[in-house]
Parts: C-alpha cells; structure tokens; sequence
C-alpha cells in the first residue's frame, strides 16, 4: 500500500523538484518509471522538457 493514492505518470513530473512548489514531494505515493534494464541504452535526444504557456 501506497501513503497516498497520488501516482505521477512517466515523463509528468520533470526530476519531480518542479512540482515542489505546487504538491509537496512527501503527499506523493510513487512516480511510476518508464522501462527499466539492465543494459544501457541512448534514450532520447535533449530537450525532453519544454516549457509551455498553459504552464
């Protein structure tokens, strides 16, 4: 069991220090990872955030 039934999806949260001023990190149960290996892969190219005006 989860604290919290707050669950930040795959690629929502940044690092997850962005969304500190909003939810404090403590009220959040998980942030669920995209795949996870054992072998390293290149992942995708920079910039993965971009800012937008609806925030």
């Amino acid at each position: 069991m989860f604290k919290s039934p707050i669950l930040l999806a795959s690629g929502t949260a940044g690092h997850a220090d962005e969304l500190d001023p909003y939810v404090p990190l403590r009220e959040i149960g998980a942030i669920v990872v995209k795949s996870m290996s054992s072998f390293e892969w290149a992942g995708n190219k920079a910039p993965r955030l971009r800012p937008t005006n609806a925030g």
